[in-house]
């Protein structure tokens, strides 16, 4: 059995130094940026492989495995970088949150969001439902940025407490990202300007390409900038820090796992292991960060990720 296990040890070690060496050559070829995001969980595999090196005397493999934990650890950085400190006072509160388009669980979900009570909301994969029915979210959002449309899905959508101007809808996937993006308007007279997005995988997908027109889009929106939305990239990820180099944003810094959902494979669905952070908020320097929140939504595999802001003084 001894034998067994030595000679397994081996090609394993290897293939973990090689998936996390390959998830560092993101900038070469974005759609190795899908091992970057596995690179904290690859450093968890690392631990019980560097156990059956050493228990087998396997020291090749020991080395092998030691170099890929300290390189998915050194890249775990980005995680506690990001905007702050904390204040004292009063704070606008922002939240996003994917919905999933097949969430059964809607009058929850309505009533999840609603307690929230957000002052500015950002939802993907929005269903028809937190539109109408006996409970909506319009109930306690008079404004809103939304999709017309008389199927299920109305995509991004932005809900506001206060009036919103220059809104648009970016609903063509394979052109840019899905979302939306407006300029809030305070009753002090303060404006901020929200860009809500839903980008694609980096692999199979077309993410590259959807950040790659993100420092076009938000040239045109006056800052403050809050960017926020489910980004299917984790927080130390090739893709993020593209996404904050073109808009000018920060994370929110820490890690929170958002996602919990499965993984397709010839199988069926495998559940996520250790889940992923992938829904972010990120806030133009002048936006400061008084504290940041989960939040359960019923029915979705998603958790929804907000924060309480407080905006520079006119």
């Amino acid at each position: 059995m001894q034998a067994i296990f030595r000679a397994a040890v081996q090609p394993v070690a290897t293939i973990l130094l090689v998936a996390v060496a390959l998830g560092y050559a993101a900038p070469w070829s974005h759609a190795l940026d899908l091992f970057g995001h596995f690179r904290l969980h690859l450093l968890v595999l690392c631990a019980p492989v560097l156990v059956l090196a050493f228990a087998t005397l396997h020291w090749s493999a020991a080395w092998r495995t030691l170099v890929a934990a300290v390189l998915a650890a050194a890249g775990l950085g980005p995680v506690w970088e990001g905007s702050g400190p904390g204040f004292k006072g009063e704070a606008i509160s922002v939240l996003t949150a994917n919905l999933h388009h097949n969430n059964e669980r809607s009058a929850e979900m309505i009533r999840a969001l609603k307690a929230a009570n957000a002052d500015v909301l950002v939802t993907n994969e929005t269903t028809t439902a937190a539109l109408s029915g006996g409970e909506a979210l319009s109930d306690i959002y008079p404004h809103r940025l939304s999709l017309r449309t008389k199927g299920r899905i109305l995509r991004t959508v932005i809900w506001s407490k206060y009036p919103m101007r220059d809104g648009r809808l970016m609903l063509e996937d394979a052109i840019e990202p899905t979302g939306a993006a407006a300029i809030i308007q305070l009753p002090d007279g303060r404006e901020f300007s929200v860009l809500g997005l839903h980008l694609a995988h980096a692999w199979p997908g077309n993410q590259s390409r959807q950040i790659a027109v993100l420092g076009q889009i938000t040239a045109a929106l006056p800052r403050p900038l809050i960017v926020m939305g489910d980004f299917n990239a984790e927080p130390w990820s090739h893709a993020l820090r593209r996404v904050q180099l073109l808009t000018g944003t920060g994370r929110v810094p820490g890690y929170r796992v958002t996602w919990r959902g499965a993984y397709p494979s010839p199988l069926g669905q495998v559940p996520a292991f250790l889940g992923h952070a992938i829904d972010h908020v990120l806030v133009s320097p002048d936006i400061k960060i008084k504290r940041v929140i989960l939040l359960d939504i019923p029915g979705s595999d998603h958790d929804a990720v907000g924060a309480f802001i407080r905006l520079p003084d006119p």
